[in-house]
């Protein structure tokens, strides 16, 4: 279900005298890695939790599967309210705001035209204009109301959500805050790049988190810059991973709501760090969308929240510069 983005890379743990436990596997078609201080019997309560955070995520938005609750909300056509839980009502709401804050150019409901595209199943390809100002006429962040009840209620039967540029984080958040009720207060949870730290790391310093730099390979990722995180979150969006070539330029699966399309930037990468993985991983996506100049003014729309922003910006002579907002 995950978007492919750019990483942020766990960079090793000193050497000390306490014990961590790492525990990893396959989610939400990426990668899970926790790391607790803590011992064995820590370990195996919090991988009770974890597989069943995991597998509630999945169920609640997940793409590729049809009994997910959003892929029924997707299907869903009647005028009256869908139910959905609170977990769900409070990624959506996240997601609206980010939508209201970015003047509309970040959407949930813009699901019709990335699988127009091939980013959400189908082959990659470009489509005509009369496609994309079909699939945009079903697209609009307000064409959806939250009932008091909880209950969701479209305006326009064609709506269809796509809350990947946010489950993840929210996946981590949720993990995070089920390690702490489980007295496992100091954690580093990393959901295909998604990730949130609280305390500290064996030896009382910051988890050090590297961000990726764009372009290295996959398998042996190179690291732009270390940051240490202590009770924060930290998430990356990249055009350099799910892209294809068409017309001569490149076409990356960050499209700006207002055109269907990428809008033109010499921006690689943007990693938000924020006080919560969903968040900073909302962030990061919206962010990618509208460059540098705005980004001030948008992540103080979300204050007393503390976040920053950090650009990898690719210049005309091909080298890769860095432009920090609140860095």
């Amino acid at each position: 279900m995950r978007r492919i983005t750019a990483l942020a890379l766990l960079l090793p743990l000193a050497a000390c005298g306490e014990r961590v436990i790492e525990l990893s596997g396959d989610t939400m078609g990426t990668k899970y890695h926790v790391r607790i201080v803590g011992g064995a019997e820590a370990a195996a309560r919090a991988r009770v939790a974890i597989d069943e955070l995991l597998a509630a995520t999945d169920a609640r938005f997940s793409l590729w599967r049809e009994d997910s609750a959003i892929a029924r909300f997707n299907a869903w056509r009647e005028s009256g309210p869908f139910p959905v839980d609170d977990e769900f009502v409070a990624v959506l709401r996240l997601a609206l705001q980010l939508a209201a804050a970015s003047g509309g150019a970040y959407d949930p409901t813009i699901l019709p035209v990335t699988r127009l595209w091939g980013f959400i199943g189908g082959e990659k390809r470009e489509p005509s204009a009369d496609e994309l100002a079909a699939a945009l006429s079903a697209v609009g962040w307000q064409k959806l109301e939250i009932r008091a009840d909880g209950g969701l209620v479209k305006l326009d039967p064609r709506v269809e959500l796509d809350l990947n540029s946010i489950a993840p984080g929210a996946a981590a958040d949720a993990i995070s805050a089920r390690l702490k009720a489980l007295g496992l207060g100091r954690h580093m949870v990393d959901i295909g790049g998604e990730i949130v730290c609280r305390g500290t790391r064996p030896g009382g310093d910051a988890w050090q988190i590297g961000i990726e730099l764009p372009g290295s390979e996959p398998t042996a990722p190179l690291v732009q810059r270390v940051v240490g995180l202590r009770d924060a979150a930290l998430a990356t969006s990249g055009s350099y991973r799910n892209w294809f070539q068409s017309q001569g330029a490149r076409r990356h699966h960050i499209v700006d709501a207002h055109t269907g399309r990428n809008a033109p930037s010499p921006v690689i990468s943007v990693s938000v760090e924020a006080p919560e993985a969903a968040l900073a991983d909302g962030l990061s996506t919206v962010l990618m969308i509208l460059g540098p100049e705005p980004a001030q003014r948008v992540l103080d729309s979300f204050a007393p929240a503390r976040c920053r922003a950090l650009f990898l910006v690719l210049g005309e002579d091909g080298r890769l510069s860095e432009r920090g907002i609140g860095w």
